[in-house]
């Protein structure tokens, strides 16, 4: 009787494990557009707050500061002509910059496009795209998650 007790709780056992690796299994890819919405996120504010630290940058040092994306990079280059700043953001593994582009801040915190071609006085806007469709053109991807950033001609920024 002890022994067909023992027998019965292993069975027991197995099925329970086996209900759960069975639920893991259909609910972990379920997550993944939930960990790519957050990225997404995070990397709108981390471009963001690297745009302010830009600005105190060039208003506190009176230098230019110059912030580099390169396409489908994970990262923002910040430079200072002035050469006391020099740093790498890096944004999280799944937002990845939709297009290259080249900004620069002036010492008055206005911010403004080097990138060739920009046109100037304008609007900026930095789209953030997930990382399987970087090479893909920001406006023609639709019904996915995208973040941009805005800057208006008169130094605003939002996220949107």
């Amino acid at each position: 009787m002890l022994a067909q007790q023992r027998g019965s709780f292993l069975i027991q056992l197995l099925v329970t494990l086996g209900i759960i690796g069975i639920l893991t299994v259909l609910t972990v890819p379920n997550l993944k557009p939930i960990i790519v919405r957050q990225d997404l996120e995070s990397g709108q504010n981390t471009f963001i707050q690297t745009l302010h630290k830009a600005k105190w940058l060039a208003r506190s040092r009176g230098t230019l500061v110059d912030l580099s994306l390169a396409q489908g990079s994970h990262s923002i280059q910040l430079s200072s002509t002035d050469l006391s700043v020099s740093e790498v953001v890096t944004l999280p593994a799944h937002a990845t910059v939709a297009q290259g582009l080249a900004l620069r801040v002036l010492p008055s915190g206005e911010i403004t496009s080097t990138t060739p071609g920009a046109v100037q006085g304008g609007d900026i806007t930095i789209t953030l795209l997930p990382t399987q469709f970087a090479t893909a053109d920001a406006d023609a991807v639709t019904n996915i998650d995208k973040r941009t950033v805005t800057i208006s001609a008169l130094g605003s920024i939002a996220g949107i």
